[in-house]
């Protein structure tokens, strides 16, 4: 094989790769998701994240807070085939008059087998995730949710345990050209489960997701790449009814990146977009599209650089921005949710500490503002991150 081709088949490699895992990180909400090419060593992660979240208005002065530690294996079981399992501990709380709101223990757990085909060109991944997460909870733990889901924060998990949910992924790639195009599908069928205490049984609808990648290199050591996402999303049963449906999202990231001798730059832009959604109407007893879009569009900015110290010691910089925009209704609507924006500003080290573990630690401040709601006024937001992550290769 002639270094074009061998050239070749790893943009190819990184394509399927790209594709199946944006698949898979839609499809079960994780950061870290299992990646196979031949020949892959087995690999070991464990990582902390602690989060912090100031919300200050008028008449609001909440800290939220959230640690994780999540691990994941990824074991190559023999040529071509992997296997990724991935638990991970977490909790949740908030200061503010309302006692015993803490959510912590197991998230929910999961089991991915991968599979490669045509020199890495298909890739088939299938799993589930198992419900060993909370669930049930209180009224008090329940009143978190609001802000661990709200777009504008950056919490690593925002429900701490669904039911029993199966997903399944192919994706392919093939050479255009200067390009290398790839294509994916996912599934990820949810199960049934009691998210409240003294609460209906809940479904969540089940989601389809198709995605596109085509990436290209555009000078020595750099590249460019696009991928489009589409999720569909089925119908959430409250008891074995219909009660909700969350409208298609389009989710498109357009990233460049180039390396040099002891440095490594990257930056791109993130667009998402959600259509309407379909709500319960109570005098028809079927569920109907909106009548204004409550999902307002998200814009996110990225640059992060990483520069080798030392033989052993890398630096890293991060610069992030997300932007919100408002949704479709007028502000003295209860529907009304306002624009927000956060920045985050980060750094760190990454050491090797041998031939077979590699480390790390970083901080990263966030600092934005939120135009509100109907259910909260006006809002300065500030954020504090640390994270710690070890890789250990077997």
């Amino acid at each position: 094989m002639d270094d074009s081709t061998k050239i070749t088949a790893r943009r190819q490699q990184n394509v399927v790769i790209a594709a199946i895992v944006t698949v898979m990180l839609l499809a079960m909400s994780s950061a870290s998701q299992a990646q196979i090419v031949s020949g892959q060593p087995s690999v070991a992660r464990q990582g902390f994240t602690y989060l912090s979240w100031t919300l200050e208005g008028d008449s609001t002065d909440v800290t939220v807070t959230q640690w994780h530690i999540p691990i994941v294996v990824n074991a190559a079981l023999q040529e071509n085939w992997e296997l990724s399992v991935s638990s991970s501990i977490a909790a949740s709380d908030a200061d503010w008059d309302i006692d015993d709101d803490e959510i912590s223990g197991l998230t929910d757990s999961r089991i991915q087998v991968a599979h490669s085909l045509a020199e890495d060109r298909i890739l088939l991944s299938g799993g589930l995730s198992l419900p060993t997460g909370q669930t049930e909870l209180d009224e008090a733990s329940r009143s978190l949710l609001p802000w661990l889901t709200a777009d504008f924060f950056t919490f690593p998990v925002k429900y701490h345990g669904e039911g029993l949910n199966l997903y399944g992924g192919a994706a392919g790639a093939y050479p255009a050209g200067d390009w290398v195009l790839g294509v994916a599908t996912g599934i990820h069928l949810m199960g049934e489960y009691t998210p409240y205490e003294d609460g209906p049984e809940y479904t969540p609808g089940s989601r389809f997701i198709l995605s596109g990648s085509a990436e290209r290199e555009w000078v020595d050591r750099g590249k460019v790449s696009a991928d489009l996402n589409v999720v569909f999303s089925g119908d959430d049963e409250a008891d074995g009814e219909p009660v909700f449906s969350d409208g298609t999202m389009l989710d498109a990231l357009l990233a460049g990146q180039r390396t040099f001798e002891t440095a490594a730059l990257r930056g791109g832009i993130r667009i998402i977009l959600r259509g309407k959604n379909e709500i319960l109407d109570a005098q028809r007893a079927e569920l109907v599209s909106e009548e204004n879009n409550t999902n307002g569009s998200e814009v996110r900015f990225f640059v992060s650089g990483q520069r080798e110290l030392t033989d052993r010691l890398s630096g890293f910089l991060t610069v992030e921005t997300h932007l919100l925009g408002a949704n479709d209704y007028e502000t003295d609507s209860r529907f009304y949710e306002g624009s927000a924006n956060i920045l985050g500003v980060g750094g760190g080290i990454d050491v090797r500490l041998s031939p077979m573990a590699t480390g790390g630690i970083g901080i990263r401040i966030w600092n934005g503002s939120s135009d509100g709601s109907a259910a909260f006024e006006s809002l300065d937001l500030k954020g504090f991150e640390i994270t710690q992550r070890l890789t250990l290769t077997i």
